[in-house]
């Protein structure tokens, strides 16, 4: 039990209360809690985008436990300058199964024909038309 744990540290009972320490030591319970700076990788993106791709997108439940997973990696990895703006993109659209990605690039294509041919849909767009499409 996570409570008995940050119990047993002799920081929990120091007196007076210094809570400072005692959270020091529950972060390093937790090793990497702290480095910001790895919190996720590329690997993390591909996996979850290979996992997605390689099962159709039957429902707007499954699609929305892909997109909160590709958001909240995607997004940091990008704020840290690990992957630009264009790589986040394609990495999104690869996340759909094959036979799927055909139907989102067809109604992407109608919804937004000034999309030059080899450049990424923004994710808003893809979103869209994934959701109208399920």
């Amino acid at each position: 039990d996570v409570a008995q744990v940050w119990e047993s540290l002799p920081e929990s009972k120091a007196v007076p209360t210094d809570f400072a320490a005692f959270r020091k030591a529950v972060l390093r319970l937790y090793p990497g809690s702290t480095d910001d700076t790895r919190r996720y990788t590329k690997t993390d993106l591909e996996r979850i985008v290979s996992k997605s791709a390689a099962i159709p997108m039957e429902s707007r439940a499954q699609f929305g436990e892909y997109y909160r997973q590709f958001l909240m990696i995607s997004t940091w990895l990008e704020e840290k300058g690990k992957i630009s703006t264009m790589e986040r993109a394609q990495q999104y659209m690869r996340g759909f199964h094959f036979d799927f990605q055909e139907k989102l690039r067809t109604r992407l294509m109608m919804k937004q024909p000034d999309v030059l041919p080899g450049d990424p849909y923004d994710i808003e767009h893809v979103t869209e038309a994934a959701e109208f499409l399920l």
